[in-house]
C-alpha cells in the first residue's frame, strides 16, 4: 500500500513494506531478524529491536540471502532505525565527513601593500 503524495521533503516516495529481513554487522557475521517497514529508492525504515546496529552494515532481503545492500544507518529511535541504502562506488570512497570551514574564518590573500 502506497503512502500519501506528501513526502514531508523526502527525495523519494516511502512505500509500505512490512516483511522480515536481516541485518547483518560485519562479514561473515550472524544475521538478525529484523521488519521492514517501509522502503524507497534511497533507503528503508527498519524495526530492530534494541539491536546494537553499527554505521555501516547489510541489509538482506531475502530469506536465502541472494538480495543484499550494503546500508548506512542516518538515524535512529527507540526500536526503528533509517538505513540509506549505498552502492559499491560510494563504499569505495568511504564515509568520512566532509570536513567543514567556515568561510568567515578563511585568511583572504592581502592584495597590495599594507601602509
Amino acid at each position: 500500500m502506497r503512502k500519501p503524495r506528501y513526502q514531508g521533503g523526502r527525495k523519494h516516495e516511502r512505500i509500505d513494506f512490512r516483511r522480515s529481513a536481516f541485518v547483518v554487522f560485519e562479514p561473515e557475521g550472524p544475521w538478525h531478524e529484523c521488519m521492514i517497514l517501509d522502503i524507497s529508492e534511497g533507503g528503508a525504515r527498519l524495526e530492530v529491536g534494541s539491536l546494537p546496529v553499527p554505521k555501516i552494515f547489510v541489509l538482506i532481503l531475502t530469506p536465502t540471502g541472494e538480495v543484499r545492500r550494503a546500508c548506512l544507518t542516518t538515524w535512529r529511535r527507540g526500536n526503528l532505525l533509517g538505513a540509506r541504502i549505498v552502492g559499491a562506488k560510494e563504499l569505495r570512497r568511504g564515509f568520512e565527513p566532509k570536513k567543514y570551514s567556515d568561510p568567515r574564518l578563511i585568511k583572504m590573500p592581502v592584495s597590495g601593500m599594507s601602509r
